[in-house]
C-alpha cells in the first residue's frame, strides 16, 4: 500500500492509515480556514472537568489511561533542553482557558530533509494555526543518524534560529518517543497537535506536504473549537508538487561551489589542482598500472562500470567505485565514512594491498624524481629523498625500512604522502556538475521534465526518497542501514560505518592529526562516538544521485544492475528481509511503496533525469 505522506493520521485503535474525518452536516459552506480561527468567542466557559470551580485546575494533569494515538490523553512527558534542565508536557496544561491553544509537538532527525524544510519554516508550516501555537521541536536524531545529544541539539538551534517562533523550544529526544506513530507510515516529520485544555491529541501526521497541513490543522482548530468544518481546499493536481516540495526541488538545484576544506590550505590553489590532475592519472603511483583514474574514469563519471572495484594484479575488492564529483562536497569519505576529508581519502588507496599495492615511500620517491619543480611550487622543500641511505625505495607504517627510519624523517615522508593527497583534493574540487533535466525543471522550465519524469518526481516525495537524497548533491551525508546486498565474494555482511568510525578517529591523516593545516578545527571528529555503538553495524554512506543512472551497477556492494531493482529494493519490506548478507538492525525510516511497473518505471526515469 502506497503511504499518504501528505497526511496519515493515526486511529485510536488500530495506530493505521485512515482518512480525514467527514464534514459535518451543518447547511452551511463551511465556512474559511481564516474564520475557523480567528472568530471564536473569547469569553466561551471552558467545558474541561478538570478545571475546579475556582477557575484553577483541579489536577496537576488530566489522569490515564495516557497513550500516544490520535485523540488520547498522551502521557506526561518529559525531555532535556541540552543545557540541564527538563520540560515535561505538564508545564503546558491549562484546563481552565477559554479558548484552545495548541502545544505541537514535532519529531525531528537534523538529517531528515522535511525535517529540515519544517524547521526553517515553522510560521508557514503553522500557519493555520495562527498565534494560538506553542511549538516543541524534539531532535532525536542527529546529522549522522545517532541518537541526538546537547552538541547536535546546539547545531540545530543555531540553524534554524530565524525561523522559530517566540513560543518554541528545541528538546533533545534520543529515545524516539513518538516512535509508536511509525506503525503507519515511516515519513518525519512526526507532527501532533495537542488541545492544551486536555492533552489530548487532536490530530497525528506523519511527513504532511505543507498542503495537507494547512488543511488538517485548520479541520483540527475548527473541531476543537466547535465550529463547522472549513471549506475544502483544492488539491494540487496528481503529479504537481505543494509549496514545501518545490522549495526542496529549487534546493536540490542549486549548486554551489565546493564547501572549505579547512584541513588543505592548498584545495583552492590553481597549482595544487594541476599537480594534483597529474597524479590522479598517474599509473607509477601503483606497482601494478593502476591509477586513481582506473576506476574513477571520467567517461563514465569517475566511476568504472564494475560491480566493485578492480586494482593492481586484477585483485577485487568488496565494494562499489563511488563517483568522486560528490568528493568535495562530502563530509565522510568511502562507504563506510573512515575518512574525514578528500585528501586524507586520496591517499588511502594508494597503501591498499588490493588497490594500487604502493607505498608512502614510493610514492615520495616518485615525487622527487618526476615532480620535484611542481611540488615545491606548491608545497615547498622536499627532504633529501635522493639519500637512499635515509629514505628507502619503498616502505609503509608495518614494513622494516619504514618502520627504523628516524622519526623525523617518517614524518617528513608522510607530509609529502599528506600533500600528494591536497593536489588530488584541490583536483577533484575542480570538477564541475552540468545542470539536468531536473535542475532546469526546478528553476522554472516546465518543459524540462517529460509527463513520465513528472510523475517520478512526485513519487520521489511522497515515497520518501527525499527524507535522504536532498539538497544539490542528493544525499543526507549520513548513514543508514538499508539492507543493501553486500560485495563480497564470501557473501558475509558489510560491517560498515561501525569499523569506519574506529578507523577515521585513528587515521593520523585525519582532521585533527599533525598534517592537517587546520588542526584545531576537528571539523566533525568531535561528534563521533569514541566508540562505535552497535546500531552503527551495517550502516552505510548515503550516496548522492546526481549523474546517478550512468554509475551502475548500483549499491555499495554493486549487486543490482538495473536501476529499476534498485527501487524494488527500496519499495519492498520482503525484498530487504531476503537479503542473506545483512547485518545489524534495518532502519527506521524505510517505508514500502508500490512495486507496480508503471510507477518503478515513473520513478526510475526522473532519477535518469538528474
Amino acid at each position: 500500500m502506497r503511504p499518504t505522506t501528505g497526511g496519515a493520521w493515526l486511529c485510536a485503535a488500530m495506530l493505521a492509515c485512515a482518512t480525514p474525518r467527514p464534514a459535518t452536516p451543518d447547511g452551511g459552506d463551511g465556512g474559511s480556514i481564516e474564520s475557523s480561527i480567528a472568530d471564536v468567542p473569547s469569553d466561551r466557559p471552558s467545558p474541561n472537568p478538570h478545571c475546579g470551580p475556582d477557575g484553577r485546575p483541579a489536577v496537576a494533569y488530566p489522569p490515564g489511561p495516557h497513550e500516544i494515538i490520535d485523540d488520547a490523553v498522551l502521557p506526561d512527558l518529559s525531555f532535556a533542553d541540552g543545557r540541564g534542565g527538563t520540560v515535561r508536557l505538564s508545564q503546558f496544561f491549562e484546563p481552565c482557558a477559554a479558548r484552545a491553544r495548541f502545544l505541537v509537538l514535532r519529531q525531528m532527525a537534523a538529517w531528515s530533509g522535511p525535517s529540515q524544510w519544517h524547521a526553517a519554516h515553522t510560521a508557514q508550516s503553522l500557519r493555520a494555526l495562527g498565534d494560538r501555537a506553542t511549538v516543541i521541536d524534539l531532535l532525536t536524531l542527529g546529522r549522522d543518524n545517532l541518537p541526538a545529544d546537547a552538541r547536535e541539539l546546539d547545531a540545530w538551534r543555531q540553524r534554524f534560529a530565524s525561523g522559530m517562533l517566540a513560543d518554541q523550544r528545541v528538546l533533545l529526544d534520543p529515545e524516539y518517543t513518538l516512535r509508536a506513530v511509525y506503525i503507519g507510515v515511516r515519513l518525519l516529520p512526526v507532527v501532533i497537535v495537542v488541545d492544551r485544555r486536555t492533552m489530548r491529541a487532536a490530530r497525528i501526521l506523519t511527513g504532511p506536504t505543507q498542503h495537507t497541513l494547512d488543511e488538517e490543522l485548520a479541520r483540527t482548530v475548527a473541531r476543537v473549537d466547535g465550529l463547522p468544518p472549513p471549506d475544502h481546499r483544492e488539491h494540487p493536481g496528481e503529479h504537481e508538487l505543494s509549496e514545501d516540495q518545490w522549495d526542496m526541488l529549487r534546493e536540490m538545484a542549486r549548486i554551489p561551489p565546493p564547501p572549505p576544506s579547512p584541513t588543505n590550505r592548498y584545495a583552492d590553489d590553481p597549482r595544487a589542482a594541476a599537480l594534483g590532475d597529474r597524479l590522479f592519472n598517474d599509473t607509477a603511483l601503483s606497482t601494478g598500472g593502476v591509477s586513481c583514474a582506473s576506476c574513477h574514469q571520467a567517461s563514465r563519471d569517475f566511476t568504472d562500470a564494475r560491480a566493485t572495484g578492480v586494482g593492481v594484479g586484477f585483485a577485487r575488492g568488496g565494494r562499489n567505485t563511488p563517483t568522486v564529483r560528490y568528493a568535495p562536497y562530502t563530509r565522510w569519505l568511502f562507504w563506510d565514512g573512515r575518512a574525514d576529508s578528500v585528501w586524507s581519502q586520496a591517499v588511502a588507496p594508494i597503501e591498499n594491498p588490493i588497490e594500487m599495492r604502493s607505498s608512502r615511500l614510493r610514492v615520495a620517491h616518485e615525487i622527487f624524481d618526476r615532480y620535484r619543480t611542481e611540488y615545491e611550487a606548491v608545497f615547498g622543500a622536499l627532504p633529501p629523498l635522493d639519500d637512499r641511505t635515509r629514505f628507502p625505495s619503498d616502505g609503509m607504517p608495518g614494513v622494516a625500512a619504514y618502520d627504523a627510519m628516524p622519526e623525523p624523517d617518517r614524518v617528513a615522508v608522510d607530509r609529502v604522502f599528506a600533500n600528494v593527497g591536497k593536489a588530488i583534493e584541490a583536483y577533484e574540487r575542480t570538477l564541475r556538475f552540468a545542470p539536468s533535466a531536473a535542475d532546469r525543471y526546478a528553476m522554472g522550465d516546465m518543459s524540462a521534465l517529460d509527463a513520465e519524469q513528472k510523475a517520478g518526481l512526485h513519487h520521489f516525495f511522497a515515497s520518501g526518497c527525499v527524507q535522504c537524497h536532498h539538497g544539490p548533491m542528493l544525499t543526507d551525508d549520513s548513514f543508514h542501514n538499508i539492507a543493501m546486498p553486500s560485495g563480497r565474494a564470501d557473501n558475509a555482511g558489510d560491517r560498515g560505518w561501525i569499523d569506519g568510525i574506529a578507523q577515521v578517529l585513528a587515521n593520523p591523516f585525519n582532521a585533527a592529526g599533525p598534517f592537517s593545516d587546520a588542526p584545531m578545527d576537528r571539523g566533525h571528529l568531535d561528534r563521533l562516538p569514541r566508540s562505535a555503538p552497535s546500531v552503527t553495524l551495517g550502516m552505510i554512506h548515503t550516496p548522492g544521485l546526481r549523474g546517478t543512472a550512468r554509475t551502475g551497477p548500483w549499491g555499495h556492494g554493486g549487486r543490482f544492475t538495473r536501476l529499476d531493482d534498485v527501487m524494488l529494493h527500496y519499495a519492498s519490506q520482503v525484498r530487504r528481509n531476503a537479503v542473506t548478507s545483512r547485518v545489524g538492525q534495518e532502519d527506521l525510516h524505510l517505508s514500502d511503496f508500490h512495486m507496480d511497473e508503471q510507477t518503478i518505471r515513473e520513478l526510475r526515469s526522473f532519477v535518469e533525469a538528474l
